[in-house]
């Protein structure tokens, strides 16, 4: 059934039909016939109107992260261990391997302890013979004997240097006051002289007192009276003489006991000398040995602490490390964790210590064994690495290169520390440890979907419109 047109300017409006219009209404543009289409078709235009608009607000209003995506690895709190020699030595031989797993106590390494082994031998025989010098000393210093118990050889030397150093000052004093008791044995004979001389005297006055009676009567020649006189002149000179020797037998014994107690003083304060300068070399010699004993047991080398193997240098047996020269990089096992990671220099502005980060272990798939959480707590103040480095190491490098350089520009460092984490499904045996490659998401704020179209288009339209 057809519909028949009707007048435009028509008031009354006819009910509608119940067939589709003419081709000819659907062309020529009229109100009525726009009134007569079926509301269906009118519905579905307001609903594609209402989901544009929809979808408008929803990209002013609903939100998304805004998230600095860096790559990294996992490192410990504590510092690595580095095993290293103090000296040059000669490796002997190397007890584990790189990754190993080591316990505080296991051998790690062996050195050549020849020459440090030599230098101990030497500074111990040497401290034992200060040790026994010194015990001879303090003896002798003492006045006691020294007669070591089950003494050693040194010990056994030092006894017979006792023996004879008190034979020597034995013999050195006992001459010095025989010589002293010489000189008052002489003084004590000429004060027993001195009597006899005395009475000479006396008598000689007696007699030249008699014979001047008698010459004086001139019964008795002077001869006789010049004689008596002599004998009492003779007298008294050798009393004056007597008396002299007395004085000077005095000043010798005086002068022996100043001799012997001198050899005395000079004895002890040789001995105080000598044992003031042994304490010294034992002293030295025992702080010495102390160095040589540790670079000795230092030629054994021992993991400190629970670690695991993280780099090994390549040093068969034979061959010569340097002083200081690293032999391997121990890791220890029970630090906490912490996620170090590479923020690119256009990214560090809107970080902030606090800030939360997603972590994504490039050895497990997340979508398959999870994530874990962490909060960044440190970032340097300034970058790291050279501001030239990608240009020069990409001057004549081979590809493989110049990829490693374009990944590695200047970066600041930061590092996250592990809050949860959140694994499943995890391979028998796997634990996190340092070295492992990860790619943290650290959350910044959050931005509208609206802003995240049309950041690009505003950018692009910005850095088109202006002058070159």
């Amino acid at each position: 059934m057809s519909l028949t047109p009707v007048p435009a300017r028509t008031a009354v409006v006819p009910a509608a039909p119940s067939s589709a219009a003419s081709p000819r209404a659907l062309i020529d543009y009229d109100f009525e016939t726009v009134l007569r289409v079926p509301p269906k078709r009118r519905l579905v235009l307001w609903l594609m109107v209402a989901l544009i608009a929809a979808a408008a607000i929803a990209l002013a209003v609903l939100k998304v992260d805004i998230v600095v995506s860096a790559n990294g690895k996992i490192v410990t709190s504590d510092s690595e261990i580095v095993v290293q020699p103090v000296e040059t030595s000669v490796v002997r031989s190397i007890a584990v391997r790189m990754g190993q797993q080591v316990k505080a106590g296991d051998l790690l390494a062996t050195l050549d302890p020849t020459f440090s082994q030599a230098d101990r031998d030497e500074l111990v025989a040497k401290l034992r013979n200060l040790c026994a010098t010194y015990d001879r000393l303090d003896a002798e210093l003492a006045g006691r004997a020294y007669d070591p118990a089950n003494p050693n050889a040194d010990e056994q030397t030092q006894r017979d240097v006792f023996r004879k150093r008190q034979a020597e000052y034995t013999a050195k004093l006992g001459a010095a006051e025989r010589k002293a008791e010489q000189y008052k044995a002489d003084l004590a004979a000429h004060k027993i002289e001195v009597k006899n001389l005395e009475e000479q005297i006396r008598l000689a006055s007696q007699a030249e007192g008699m014979y001047q009676q008698l010459v004086a009567k001139d019964l008795a020649s002077k001869l006789k009276l010049i004689e008596a006189s002599q004998h009492l002149v003779d007298a008294r000179t050798r009393l004056d003489t007597n008396l002299g020797e007395q004085q000077k037998l005095a000043e010798q014994i005086a002068g022996a006991e100043a001799e012997r107690d001198g050899f005395k003083e000079e004895w002890q304060r040789k001995l105080s000398e000598d044992m003031a300068q042994t304490r010294s070399d034992r002293d030295g010699a025992a702080a010495r040995l102390s160095k040589a004993q540790l670079r000795h047991e230092l030629a054994v080398m021992t993991a400190p602490e629970d670690a695991t193997v993280l780099e090994l240098a390549h040093r068969p047996a034979g061959s010569v490390l340097r002083e200081a020269e690293t032999l391997m990089r121990l890791v220890p096992k029970h630090a906490p964790l912490l996620f170090e990671v590479q923020v690119d220099t256009r990214d560090v502005a809107r970080l902030h210590i606090g800030d939360r980060a997603t972590i994504k272990l490039e050895a497990l798939p997340w979508q398959q064994f999870g994530l874990a959480y962490g909060v960044l707590k440190a970032l340097t103040p300034d970058t790291v690495g050279d501001d030239n480095a990608r240009e020069t190491s990409e001057e004549g490098a081979s590809p493989e290169l110049k990829n490693q350089a374009r990944q590695s520009p200047t970066h600041y460092r930061a590092r996250i520390e592990l809050t949860q984490a959140k694994f499943r499904n995890l391979p028998e045996g796997f634990a996190l440890r340092p070295g492992m490659r990860v790619v943290c998401d650290i959350k910044v704020g959050r931005r509208s979907i609206l802003d995240y179209v049309m950041n690009p288009i505003t950018r692009v339209i910005g850095e088109s419109l202006r002058e070159p």
